[in-house]
């Protein structure tokens, strides 16, 4: 009979292995409320409690803010298009300044003309985002905030490419 070693839990970030009892898990798993696909000892595992990250299409919080920020981005587009003539500025003098202006193409205006390889990028940069969510073991908060401003902001851009 083989012996069968189990994640510590207080280990497991360090990913050095224990040997505990077998019994233990079934205590720690009936003590919990825990089932056997919380813990991953119905599919073989090692009956310990595993944190479960949830895919990216299940984190409501960063679709919330994407979201809102893909909201937050097309209202200012409407604003602009509906109370600022195009070609001037609000205000009028000054540093910082609204500016209505059309642009086809990229950052500064390159690749003009070039919409359906932007419209590809876009897709690519919305899954490469998604693939660095998923790469994260617990993705805090700041990491939301800052995939869901991307995501939104890249949503809008897509959006008014067709």
């Amino acid at each position: 009979m083989q012996s069968r070693e189990e994640v510590n839990p207080e280990n497991q970030e360090t990913g050095r292995q224990t040997p505990s009892k077998a019994g233990d898990s079934a205590e720690r798993s009936a003590t919990n409320g825990e089932d056997s696909a919380a813990t991953g000892s119905g599919s073989g595992g090692s009956g310990t409690p595993l944190f479960r990250k949830r895919p990216i299409f299940l984190d409501f919080d960063l679709l919330q803010l994407a979201g809102i920020f893909f909201l937050l981005d097309q209202l200012t587009k409407f604003l602009v298009r509906a109370y600022l003539p195009f070609g001037h500025s609000y205000p009028a003098r000054g540093f910082f300044r609204f500016t209505h202006a059309e642009n086809t193409g990229s950052a500064f205006g390159i690749f003009q003309g070039y919409n359906t390889p932007l419209i590809a990028v876009s897709f690519v940069g919305i899954f490469v985002l998604a693939m660095i969510y998923q790469s994260q073991p617990r993705p805090t908060n700041l990491l939301r905030l800052s995939l869901g401003l991307q995501i939104g902001g890249a949503l809008g851009n897509l959006i008014d490419r067709f």
